[in-house]
């Protein structure tokens, strides 16, 4: 999914949503690495999922790029070229910017972040920094920042979910090659640890709110550097030991390397699309804002979208209120869904949402497709938006994948013997089945 790439502040702040990386334990929201400068706001935030809740963690995504002394950002010299886009079908978020500092100097970044749907408790950020007819000093400062309260004060001042219980730094370890800092959250038992370690030499250096990770090196002209950050996140109430568990894991994501996370993301998200995806023939627009609210939907809770706990809970009220009878009322009901369903995805493409990406699923599925489960059969009664050619979905039944086809007729595809009433007339088969569409035929 690629974001019109916008550097006013307000574009800025929606897109630090949208743009997001999570895997059900961490949340990332999509703040520039170097920040934005003076004058303009951001709320910056990491997460972890403990008690239930989502709670502020130590702040492991900040680097910032100096050549010859001048800050990399949007606010110094001038950005010639940006695009921004979260990779659905590989899980990264990428932000490639060719930067021109004031003095002329030009670089080319890429930039790729990811939290890892195989280890929960990895985030990394992976960097390529070209120079393009730039030859100098190139420094380079990463931090983990305690400090959650001075990043928080960068916002708009509203409250999030767990942002009155802060974490309050306990202990630091610069030391070795692998940095942590351990946390307690107040007013409870939680203790947290988050680490650092980069694939390059750096110097260590405490501070105190946390750690900064010094490199520096020299440039040439038209070369291109490469670093890799890996960020472990480690909590109390899944391991007894924060510190000691997060340096097993930091050794393994970092034996592992960079690349072996990349491929084992996009087997993760090749998994997950063959078992949920969900296609629209004849609208675009809503076929992609469907893309990203079943991607949010997994990183948001690390579950399959049919068994979120979000989509979960209101079907159950469907599930026990489940008719056959289909009236002409019920048949004109698909136009009033269908704009309810649009106004649902267009605040999802201004914001991320977790509810308005439940919403936007439970439309599809069980209000245009129709499906809803009833004493062990399951029940079909679609009414398509006219604008929709076809429609087809893909869900997990008692083991197995069932698929079904909405277009002038409606095919099922089912690696089993399945049982279905559809428009209120039952049916019993192996493997597949195509049935009318119309109603006239029950």
């Amino acid at each position: 999914m690629k974001f019109q790439t916008k550097l006013d502040n307000e574009s800025l702040l929606i897109a630090e949503s949208v743009l997001s990386t999570a895997n059900g334990y961490i949340g990332v929201k999509a703040n520039f690495e170097e920040g934005y400068g003076q004058d303009m706001k951001s709320v910056r935030r990491t997460y972890i999922k403990a008690e239930q809740k989502m709670l502020d963690a130590i702040d492991g995504q900040t680097i910032m790029i100096y050549i010859n002394g001048i800050k990399f950002d949007i606010s110094t010299g001038t950005i010639l070229m940006m695009e921004r886009q979260l990779n659905i079908e590989k899980g990264v978020a990428e932000r490639r910017i060719l930067w021109e500092s004031p003095k002329g100097h030009q670089l080319e970044l890429t930039i790729r972040r990811m939290t890892s749907f195989e280890l929960r408790e990895l985030f990394m950020i992976d960097y390529k920094i070209r120079s393009i007819g730039f030859e100098g000093d190139l420094k380079i400062v990463s931090t983990l920042d305690g400090n959650i309260r001075s990043h928080m004060a960068e916002g708009d001042g509203k409250k999030t979910p767990g942002s009155e219980r802060l974490p309050d730094i306990e202990e630091i370890h610069a030391e070795s090659k692998i940095a942590a800092v351990e946390a307690s959250v107040k007013g409870s038992d939680l203790r947290m640890a988050c680490l650092m370690y980069h694939d390059m030499a750096v110097d260590h250096i405490q501070t105190d709110s946390g750690i900064m990770a010094v490199h520096e090196r020299k440039l040439r002209k038209h070369a291109t550097f490469r670093f890799t950050k890996y960020v472990i996140y480690t909590d109390n109430l899944r391991y007894d030991s924060c510190y000691e568990t997060g340096i097993r894991l930091m050794e393994e994501a970092v034996r592992r390397g960079r690349d072996h996370w990349y491929s084992v993301q996009k087997r993760c998200l090749n998994e997950f699309w063959s078992s949920t995806k969900i296609d629209v023939s004849g609208d675009e627009e809503s076929q992609e804002a469907i893309d990203y609210s079943c991607y949010q939907i997994l990183a948001s809770t690390g579950e399959d979208p049919m068994i979120c706990p979000e989509i979960m809970k209101n079907q159950l009220l469907k599930d026990e209120t489940a008719t056959d009878e289909v009236t002409t009322e019920a048949m004109q009901d698909a136009d009033v869904r269908f704009k309810s369903f649009i106004r649902s995805t267009q605040m999802d493409l201004d914001g991320f949402h977790l509810e308005n990406a439940c919403r936007v699923y439970r439309e599809v599925i069980h209000g245009f497709g129709g499906l809803s489960f009833k004493d062990d059969c399951i029940h079909l009664n679609p009414r398509m938006p006219e604008e929709w050619k076809s429609l087809t979905f893909r869900l997990n039944h008692k083991g197995k994948q069932l698929k079904i086809t909405i277009d002038d007729k409606i095919n099922i595809e089912y690696d089993g013997r399945i049982r279905l009433c559809v428009f209120g007339r039952e049916y019993e088969f192996n493997y597949w089945k195509q049935l009318p569409l119309s109603t006239e035929s029950v």
